[in-house]
């Protein structure tokens, strides 16, 4: 079908160059230009069609843990049996890890979190693989407390100044950070949804806030 559209577009063109009358000429640019876009749609398809489906893995998220820590360490322990470390995958940042476990007991499990406490040292983090757990240990960047796992900004009397709207972003891109991808998604639509509310002229939220 596409090559038909090109052959289309060739004698438009001909018959464009051809023409004299201006509403001519307009109208058979703006016909060129729809086949045009067209003919790319068709071949993005095609493109797309011939790339095989690649099964999208599904991780249940872990919740059996406990957490303790020491002036260097933070160490979560997870209770988890049958755990190959060859089929542990970890990314560890100054500010977040991400955990991939596969195949342990036929499933496969992930636990994340986008911004912990405070800052750690991501080189002298590491992942130990026990026969019934699995030890997260957090190197800490400075010897300070945790009083939790996750970041929680300070109460303070700039924090009570900021607009709503900014709030509620920092909880949706969290809510969107930690989620998976059926999450994302349900979050992008609702933001799309809010934006479209806004009237013509009134000032609308950041089209892409994640």
């Amino acid at each position: 079908m596409a090559a038909d559209l090109k052959m289309d577009v060739a004698e438009l063109k001909l018959l464009h160059s051809q023409a004299r009358r201006p509403h001519v000429k307009v109208f058979f640019a703006a016909q060129i230009q729809n086949l045009e876009k067209l003919i790319l749609d068709l071949e993005s398809q095609s493109n797309i069609a011939k790339v095989p489906a690649t099964a999208e893995i599904k991780y249940e998220t872990l919740s059996n843990l406990t957490w303790e820590q020491d002036s260097e360490r933070v160490k979560i322990y997870v209770s988890l049996e049958d755990v190959e470390e060859d089929k542990v995958e970890a990314k560890f940042t100054e500010w977040s890890f991400d955990i991939k476990i596969h195949g342990a007991g036929g499933k496969n499990y992930r636990y994340s979190i986008s911004r912990v406490h405070k800052e750690m040292d991501p080189d002298a983090c590491r992942i130990l693989v026990k026969p019934k757990r699995v030890i997260i240990s957090l190197r800490k960047l400075e010897e300070e407390d945790w009083k939790d796992l996750y970041f929680k900004e300070d109460k303070s009397e700039e924090e009570s100044k900021r607009q709503p709207m900014d709030r509620l972003l920092e909880m949706m891109r969290h809510m969107y950070d930690d989620g998976d991808e059926e999450t994302k998604k349900t979050i992008s639509d609702a933001w799309t949804t809010y934006r479209s509310s806004y009237k013509p002229g009134q000032k609308k939220p950041p089209s892409r806030a994640f």
